[in-house]
């Protein structure tokens, strides 16, 4: 067997090796919300690696999978981190009634404070999900959205008397 054979699938298997990496997406930083004990994390939805560029966070949407889920109780204490990598000047934490798909709570941050905690009021969950969206600004651009899900605790009774 000539050294070209011998070599060919060699150069084959690091030319795949190439075309899979070409194919991957350089990670994001992470967000991350605690309830308690519990705690889930995800990367961003959409995020502009280059300082340079911006997102926009009006059409930025989930992708790939739903949203990570948090069950939750109306006056819970719920944290909301923000990897520091992110390199945020400033972030925001927004939660939108599912049914009104309004904003139903927004706080924001400096870049410095990394971790912030809230409580959850009961109007958030009136619906049972709300969705929870974290977003990272750089000198004033959005650079990166992260999604999560809060759904109500069904064996939360507090809410009743606003469903009723």
């Amino acid at each position: 067997m000539s050294s070209y054979h011998r070599r060919l699938p060699a150069i084959a298997l690091a030319a795949a090796g190439v075309a899979a990496l070409a194919g991957c997406e350089k990670p994001t930083p992470v967000a991350t919300v605690v309830r308690g004990s519990d705690s889930v994390h995800t990367q961003a939805a959409c995020y502009a690696h280059d300082e340079e560029d911006a997102v926009d966070e009006r059409k930025c949407q989930p992708r790939g999978h739903p949203p990570e889920k948090i069950v939750v109780h109306a006056g819970d204490a719920l944290g909301v981190g923000l990897d520091p990598a992110s390199g945020a000047t400033a972030w925001r934490v927004v939660v939108f009634d599912t049914a009104r798909r309004g904003p139903v709570l927004e706080a924001r941050f400096s870049g410095e404070q990394t971790y912030r905690r809230f409580q959850v009021p009961a109007e958030v969950l009136r619906f049972g999900t709300a969705e929870l969206r974290v977003v990272a600004y750089v000198d004033g651009k959005a650079r990166g959205v992260w999604f999560f899900q809060l759904e109500r605790d069904p064996a939360d009774k507090q809410l009743d008397w606003i469903q009723g």
